[in-house]
């Protein structure tokens, strides 16, 4: 996982320029032609399917959707070539240069063959994938929409978690919490007489009733007598309960220095952690251009504990300025505000300390406020099309980031697994394709015709997490294609598993939404809006079993007895599994008919392989933002940021301010979505236009 630079500043570090991020290397890859629909079907939905795309770690911008910890950052993709980049070669440049690294990108269809190669190397597909590819093709409301450019800097994205309590996730301070005053029990010990002074033993028992985080002390003068110091330390650790002493030099002369324990925060107190503390320190992280994994990981190792000591409720999109809650088992808030120092782009505050720790989809929602630069609408057009957004909603598509961003996307290889056709996917992730760096592209190719998986992971870029585990892995057991695919981590292989369910719903979602409309019809199902929380899949170790474990709710077939009790924002489609129920009406064809293109079953998603077993799960097909507001800026600089992050205001930065001249429109939207909807295909039906990458990269013109 890359680290970013340590700055030596003493107070959190956020670098000026905003494009401080490395670029990355990903996998990817496809072999044998997918088609958004079965044989002359039931849908009219016309395929474009590519041949290949990439395996990039999938970063949702309703920023819930979650990656895995060890996927390297996305490759930038609307460029014309990208050369790699390490953690020590992040370099400054226009924030505008960079690109939508989670929105996959559109470009020419290229026909797929069956199998993979291995006399000789492919050429490298130069499409991209495109909405259509993933089954995204409809919309929903009538508004014609207008062209804007999303992203065109990360700091034009902010997300802040909204917690299960409704409360809007700010970063405010990065004090030291104050801790409810503990009463100590002062013990009954008889101090031998002379041994401590009567202005030393009151110091003392200040300083035990005292409240944490003060950073509190007592001295006392001992001079070079061992033995006396020695009965000094006896005497602090039975008649003052709660109290640490240790023997210091100052001035040249031996103090025997009593503090609280705990009080400097050394390790994460897994032994001495104060009494009357929750266990686990809650706080806001801040991060810009970083997703939650990856700052997370890089928190981690400053402070040199394991990934899992650190909770929280789903991962925020990478290419933002985001704050959301997390949790840290038994860390004292002033390791996080030491760790603050050294870290750049990323910050931890609003400390407490609970006893609850976070868990995947513990929160209501997300908050976006979201800046399209270069807009063409007028201001009617553009009132039209909040009001439309607003009051109809938008198809709750999974977006493009969850399927990649080169030319193998993570669907082909999440259907390669669920086959059991392990070799199709260790050479889906290793295919060569086009728009990486020199170095891995050369990787990739050479490895390709000789298949020397050896050299191959010794000359893969260290940040290619999932390439080098895979090659590894093949160097010491060449044939052993699902002991490769064991070596990636849990959470990156249910990634793909996902990614091929999200695709069978995004294509039966346009289906059902072409064919019917927007109104509940027989053969529905239904769950009430209102009663039903969508939560993520892909982040958590044991999500499925996790699900098995609770009570999933049944939703209800909608039939003449009952049609108008329900809105089309009750109707929710199965994502397929073993565990679910299919709509009563044509859709349950289609879902049959999809699956077995690929030889798989939909009524029966157990495998003797747990981990590519699945349950399924609901979600809803129209998503409503709530709290929906906006304003127009006029700008001519691209660089001055037009909505300020929690960081900017922690600051004191001014408000930004629309110049009355300006040359260019933006468009500065505010909304909450629900968990696991994609802002982008919030921004997918305002503008009606494609939200992938490339096609945004060909409107970014400044």
């Amino acid at each position: 996982m890359e680290d970013s630079d340590e700055p030596q500043a003493k107070k959190p570090k956020l670098s000026e320029p905003e494009d401080t991020v490395g670029v990355e290397e990903k996998p990817e890859s496809s072999q044998k032609e997918w088609l958004p629909v079965s044989a002359e079907s039931l849908m009219n939905i016309k395929s474009e399917s590519s041949k290949s795309q990439s395996t990039n770690s999938e970063i949702t911008d309703d920023t819930e959707t979650v990656v895995e910890a060890e996927i390297s950052d996305t490759v930038c993709e609307d460029t014309v070539s990208v050369t790699q980049k390490t953690e020590s070669d992040n370099v400054d440049k226009p924030d505008s240069e960079l690109c939508e690294d989670q929105e996959v990108n559109n470009g020419e269809n290229v026909e797929s063959e069956d199998s993979v190669k291995t006399e000789e190397i492919e050429p490298v597909e130069k499409h991209h994938v495109k909405e259509t590819d993933v089954g995204i093709l409809e919309y929903i409301s009538p508004f014609a929409g207008f062209q804007g450019v999303i992203k065109q800097r990360y700091s034009d994205f902010l997300v802040n978690e909204i917690s299960v309590d409704g409360k809007v996730v700010h970063l405010t301070n990065t004090d030291i919490p104050k801790e409810p005053v503990q009463p100590m029990p002062v013990r009954e010990y008889k101090i031998p007489p002379g041994l401590l002074s009567e202005e030393e033993i009151i110091k003392l028992k200040e300083l035990q009733q005292s409240s944490r985080g003060e950073q509190k002390s007592v001295l006392i003068s001992v001079g070079e007598d061992r033995e006396y110091r020695t009965k000094i330390h006896n005497a602090i650790a039975k008649g003052f309960p709660g109290l640490d002493s240790s023997t210091v030099t100052k001035f040249h002369e031996k103090f025997i220095e009593a503090t609280l324990k705990n009080d400097k925060g050394r390790g994460n107190g897994l032994h001495n952690w104060p009494k009357g503390r929750g266990n686990y320190c809650k706080f806001s992280f801040y991060k810009e251009a970083q997703d939650t994994v990856n700052a997370v990981g890089i928190l981690s190792n400053k402070l040199r504990l394991k990934h899992g000591v650190f909770q929280y409720a789903g991962t925020k999109d990478k290419r933002s300025k985001s704050t959301q809650e997390v949790t840290a088992y038994r860390v004292a808030a002033e390791k996080l505000i030491e760790a603050n120092r050294f870290m750049r782009n990323i910050v931890c505050g609003n400390f407490s300390y609970t006893d609850s720790k976070l868990s995947l989809g513990q929160l209501k929602g997300n908050k976006f406020t979201i800046v399209l630069r270069s807009v063409s609408g007028t201001e009617e057009q553009i009132a039209a099309g909040m009001k439309s957004l607003n009051d109809i909603g938008f198809i709750n598509y999974y977006g493009m980031q969850r399927f990649g961003t080169f030319s193998i996307p993570t669907h082909h290889i999440g259907r390669a697994l669920l086959s059991s056709n392990w070799k199709e996917a260790v050479e889906l992730i290793l295919k060569p394709r086009h728009g990486e760096g020199i170095t891995i592209t050369q990787v990739r190719e050479r490895w390709w015709r000789t298949r020397d998986s050896k050299e191959a992971a010794t000359k893969m870029p260290k940040n290619s997490h999932i390439e080098r585990s895979l090659l590894l892995s093949l160097a010491k057991n060449p044939n052993n294609y699902m002991g490769a695919i064991q070596k990636i981590t849990r959470s990156s292989r249910m990634m793909y598993v996902h990614a091929y369910q999200s695709y069978i719903w995004n294509c039966v979602v346009s289906h059902r939404i072409k064919q019917f409309g927007i109104k509940p019809v027989c053969g529905d199902l239904v769950i009430p809006h209102k009663q039903y929380i969508q939560t993520e899949d892909t982040e958590a170790e044991n999500v499925e079993e996790k699900k098995e474990s609770t009570d999933k709710q049944t939703p209800i077939m909608i039939d003449e007895s009952n049609i108008d009790t329900y809105t089309i924002y009750d109707v929710v489609l199965p994502k397929p599994g073993y565990d679910v129920i299919y709509p009563g009406n044509d859709l349950e064809l289609l879902y049959k008919d999809m699956m077995e293109q690929d030889d798989l079953d939909y009524q029966n998603m157990k495998t003797k392989y747990k981990d590519y077993s699945l349950s399924g799960d609901y979600r809803h097909i129209v998503a409503k933002p709530e709290d929906v507001d906006y304003k127009l800026f006029k700008y001519n600089d691209v660089n001055i940021p037009l909505a300020l992050s929690d960081y900017d205001r922690m600051k004191g930065e001014p408000e930004p301010e629309s110049i009355e001249d300006g040359a260019n429109l933006a468009l500065r939207i505010e909304m909450t979505l629900p968990t696991s909807s994609y802002a982008t295909m919030a921004l997918r039906e305002l503008l009606k236009i494609d939200t992938s990458s490339n096609f945004q990269a060909s409107l970014n013109s400044t």
